[in-house]
């Protein structure tokens, strides 16, 4: 490989541009597990009961294992982003998530279950802010809404495969030998970290990417990151409160119903298989994995993060609503609704990049992972509140109670959204900052 101090300027700017992908596509392949593994537990909710005598509470408590350490470790996520930066991070990462789920796999008891779900929450929780760290380093600002888009559509292809396929996978291997696959498939993932990934260009003797936008360079690498001095920022910071809010609330009943309950649901009320059942998550992920490329790429055009968000908000909320209230609705229109929520979940990026954008771009991990921690305190509590409201019956009588508490957590999160500030894609802490001076 030619030295990039041998490369003419306009040489080492297309190596940049070149190189990202590389770094940018062993990070994405890693989240593809991440929402693998999130989604994957509603699908063998019949084998766990029974291998393991587990209670409805003790099934959504192992689905929120996974949960629980993801949120924990937000913020100690974007602290390594920062300091140790996204290689040596997703690293370890991935080997965590690889002992994990080969415990999981191998588990002779409920016990090991749950520790091996909460050691792939720890290992696959490092993942997305590593990502949106490397998109700082790696990539240009206006592209920052469309890459985080298409970091979302490759993630739900995960989601995807975690629900039909899986089952299948499941069908034709056992549940057990999927997951310590999987686990190895991790290791593999680890190893092409480390190999390959680079924290951001100048770490390659190449330009930054400020430098290849022709821009002034921020501080973000020159200086050495406080995390006091970053989380005190992030936490002080009143713009971060209603994206944290947005993300909690919304997240909580998408991962509740499409990555827990949804197929119980199905099963339930309307009578049919795992199997079949499945199908309408797949719905859901195939609708969510379809608009995540597109609304990046038209909220990065119209420059504008709270306008996707509130439109989609609202979207979303008037269908689950729909679904709460029509009770037993004709499966066609319930599959219908579940796909207009699912198609609006994608204004979930925007809360992300409205986080990163109101926030000092020194800290971009800690703001990210600030706001994203709360989607996942709502992914940890919203499948066990849910189990804990199911009661006794047949059908839809069952889940009657859960569902309005799921509607109740659309439409608060719907609100949330309307104070939101606008960033106009970009980010905009220095201009707050003059303006306050």
């Amino acid at each position: 490989m030619q030295q990039a101090s041998n490369l003419t300027k306009e040489q080492q700017y297309q190596k940049v541009l070149r190189y990202r992908w590389i770094v940018y596509g062993i990070l994405v392949l890693c989240y593809f597990f991440v929402f693998l593994h999130r989604m994957a537990v509603g699908v063998i909710k019949t084998e766990l009961i029974d291998e393991f005598a587990m209670t409805p509470v003790g099934f959504a408590t192992l689905g929120s294992m996974y949960f629980y350490a993801y949120a924990l470790m937000q913020i100690p996520t974007g602290i390594l982003a920062d300091t140790l930066g996204a290689r040596i991070t997703v690293t370890v990462g991935s080997v965590i998530t690889a002992l994990g789920s080969i415990l999981f796999g191998l588990a002779p008891g409920v016990g090991l279950a749950y520790a091996g779900r909460l050691l792939v929450g720890l290992g696959v929780s490092v993942t997305f802010i590593s990502i949106t760290k490397i998109q700082t380093m790696w990539f240009k600002e206006k592209e920052f809404g469309t890459m985080t888009g298409l970091t979302s559509l490759i993630g739900n292809t995960g989601g995807i495969v975690a629900q039909t396929p899986l089952a299948l996978l499941v069908a034709a291997f056992t549940w057990r030998t999927t997951f310590v696959g999987f686990g190895i498939i991790s290791l593999i993932i680890a190893l092409l970290c480390i190999i390959f990934v680079r924290n951001k260009p100048q770490d390659m003797n190449l330009p930054s990417i400020a430098e290849i936008e022709g821009r002034e360079e921020v501080s973000v690498t020159q200086e050495k990151v406080s995390v006091k001095e970053g989380l005190k920022g992030v936490l002080s910071n009143r713009r971060v409160i209603a994206p944290f809010l947005f993300l909690m609330l919304y997240s909580a009943v998408f991962l509740t119903f499409a990555g827990t309950w949804g197929v119980s649901y199905v099963r339930d009320v309307y009578g049919l298989q795992t199997i079949e059942a499945s199908q309408y998550m797949l719905y859901m992920m195939l609708a969510q994995a379809a608009a995540n490329i597109s609304i990046g790429v038209v909220s990065d055009k119209i420059k504008s993060r709270k306008k996707p968000l509130i439109v989609l908000g609202a979207l979303g909320s008037a269908a689950w609503i729909a679904i709460t209230i029509g009770g037993k609705l004709p499966l066609p229109l319930f599959a219908v609704l579940l796909v207009v929520f699912s198609f609006s979940i994608t204004c979930l990026a925007m809360a992300w990049s409205i986080g990163k954008e109101v926030c000092n771009p020194r800290y971009s991990g800690m703001a990210v992972s600030v706001v994203n921690t709360g989607g996942f305190v709502g992914a940890a509590v919203g499948p066990a509140v849910f189990g804990a409201l199911l009661k006794e019956g047949s059908g839809i009588a069952i889940y009657q109670s859960a569902m309005i508490f799921l509607a109740a957590l659309c439409l608060a999160g719907y609100i949330s959204s309307l104070f939101a500030k606008e960033t106009h894609c970009r980010n905009i802490y220095y201009d707050d900052v003059k303006n306050r001076e």
